[in-house]
């Protein structure tokens, strides 16, 4: 099932891998499209099995695991950057590559700790909201 989050075609984005037009019309409807990337990527998580989430957590220890998960770090970082690029009139950051791979990082980072570490002190909804918070004002111009 597609998701249209605006009337405006001529302002959606389409990215085939998650399933959902992206359309940017307010500062609203970029703060969902920053929330469902979040959730998303927290998804497809859940699928992991305890081997992949110890490949994923010796990749940060060992050179051979880090090769492993290199294709996937470089699909998703693409992917962030192609979002960027659609959005890039409407950004204040100017070096999309370097956000990319900020981006990526955090937010494997921050689903690493809710995915792998549950903690039932840190409501994952929260933890989400904030972040997406965050990210949106790291890359949005201020509405006018």
């Amino acid at each position: 099932m597609r998701i249209a989050l605006s009337i405006e075609p001529a302002l959606c984005f389409n990215p085939s891998w998650l399933d959902v037009n992206f359309c940017i019309n307010n500062d609203k409807i970029s703060k969902e499209i920053i929330k469902k990337y979040i959730k998303f990527v927290l998804d497809s998580h859940s699928y992991l099995t305890l081997f992949q989430k110890k490949i994923t957590a010796l990749s940060y220890q060992s050179d051979d695991f880090r090769e492993l998960e290199k294709p996937y770090r470089i699909f998703a970082t693409n992917k962030i950057l192609s979002l960027l690029e659609f959005y890039s009139p409407n950004l204040k950051i100017k070096d999309l590559s370097t956000a990319s791979f900020i981006i990526h990082t955090t937010v494997e980072s921050i689903v690493h700790e809710l995915a792998f570490y549950p903690d039932e002190t840190q409501n994952k909804e929260k933890v989400i909201n904030e972040f997406a918070e965050m990210l949106y004002n790291y890359l949005f111009k201020e509405p006018l």
